[in-house]
């Protein structure tokens, strides 16, 4: 199955250097701008006055390749394509008293992960 998938036309491109000098960089230039609009949101939030009570998730339905393991996509279960970012600003006091709280975590984490934190927001709402 490896085989047939690494004959897919991203999978032929993206290995190459030009493929992967332009890929990448476009990839880049895109998480740059994610970056660049939650910083306008995020000053947003706090010119009204409501980034200390905004709940924020910030997450990813998957990674890609772009040319690692000469693979274009996301369509193997290498760790590239699995591993996303799973980052919850929580502003309750509460959150702060959880020992949880601010740490790394290296274990996997699944959407259901949400439903704790917003139960508990929602009820205190």
């Amino acid at each position: 199955m490896l085989a047939a998938y690494r004959q897919h036309e991203e999978s032929l491109s993206l290995p190459a250097a030009r493929g992967a000098g332009t890929v990448r960089p476009a990839y880049m230039g895109l998480i740059k701008q994610i970056d660049d609009w939650l910083g306008r949101l995020f000053d947003h939030l706090k010119k009204l006055g409501r980034f200390d009570d905004t709940l924020i998730f910030f997450t990813s339905d998957h990674g890609d390749f772009l040319g690692d393991h000469w693979l274009g996509e996301k369509e193997m279960f290498y760790e590239e394509a699995l591993r996303v970012p799973f980052i919850v600003y929580d502003p309750d006091p509460a959150a702060d008293a959880d020992a949880r709280h601010g740490r790394r975590r290296a274990s996997s984490r699944r959407s259901t992960s949400c439903r704790p934190i917003l139960r508990r927001s929602a009820t205190a709402a």
